[in-house]
Order: structure tokens, then sequence, then C-alpha cells
């Protein structure tokens, strides 16, 4: 029962690797969101189809719905001297 830190020898606990957890989810989809819109730009600028046009805003959409969910839910996660 080694998940997410659940190690009695160690005094981490979830709440420690949750919040490395999220980071690096935050830097991963931040990394998706700059990359997605870079095609947009990029694309938008020659010319791209509706269909093509649909697909990059829907996920430009969702890596933003995905960056607000991580940090909201970053955000409740108790801090050290909470614990």
């Amino acid at each position: 029962m080694f998940w997410f830190g659940y190690s009695p020898g160690l005094n981490q606990g979830l709440f420690y690797n949750m919040k490395i957890l999220y980071t690096i989810l935050f830097f991963a989809d931040t990394m998706m969101l700059i990359t997605v819109a870079y095609l947009f730009l990029h694309l938008s600028d020659g010319g791209m189809s509706v269909e093509l046009f649909m697909l990059l805003s829907i996920a430009l959409l969702a890596c933003i719905a995905i960056l607000i969910l991580v940090l909201v839910h970053y955000l409740k996660l108790p801090s050290k001297s909470a614990r």
C-alpha cells in the first residue's frame, strides 16, 4: 500500500504527494495549452477548415477548464500547518 505516499515510515502523507501530483498536472496542462494555442494561431494564419477550427477551439476550452479544475483542487488541499 504505497499509493500516493502512504508509507507509515515517512511523515509526508497523502496531501504532500497530492500537491506534487497537482503541480505536475498544472505544468503539463500549461504546456498543452501553449501547444494548442500555438497550433491555433499558426494554422489560422494560413487558413484552416471549419472542422479543424472547431477541434482546436474545443481543445483550448478543455485545456482552460482542466487548468481551472487543477488549481481549485490544489487550493483546497490543506497546508502543512493545518495538518
